[in-house]
């Protein structure tokens, strides 16, 4: 009886997984973007527009979806043609539902 109770608790731990989120606010995202050397939008592409010696425009239009975050960095290397200027466009609540969606996907391993 023992034997029995002990390998359905066994059972019940490794098949019951809880499930993890993130759980980023808008100040903690920022401030980790911030941390990996993104700035705003308007500085980096200044500092681009220095670095590169010509004028970078950005679209007029962008997606229909409303963005909660929006940063961008300079990524210099040795070899300029090898230098770049990213641009994220952020939206939290899309952010909180892959990292949910990633979360579940790693529980199924």
């Amino acid at each position: 009886m023992l034997i029995k109770k002990l390998i359905l608790i066994a059972t019940l731990c490794f098949t019951i997984t809880p499930r993890v989120y993130a759980n980023f606010d808008n100040a903690e995202t920022q401030k980790a973007y911030f941390e990996l050397g993104y700035e705003s939008v308007y500085d980096s592409l200044e500092r681009s527009n220095m670095y590169f010696k010509h004028e970078i425009h950005l679209p007029v239009q962008i997606p229909p979806i409303p963005f909660t975050h929006v940063v961008g960095r300079l990524n210099k290397h040795e070899d300029r043609n090898n230098s770049t200027l990213e641009i994220e466009y952020i939206n939290h609540e899309i952010l909180s539902l892959m990292n949910g969606a990633l979360a579940e996907d790693r529980s199924c391993l």
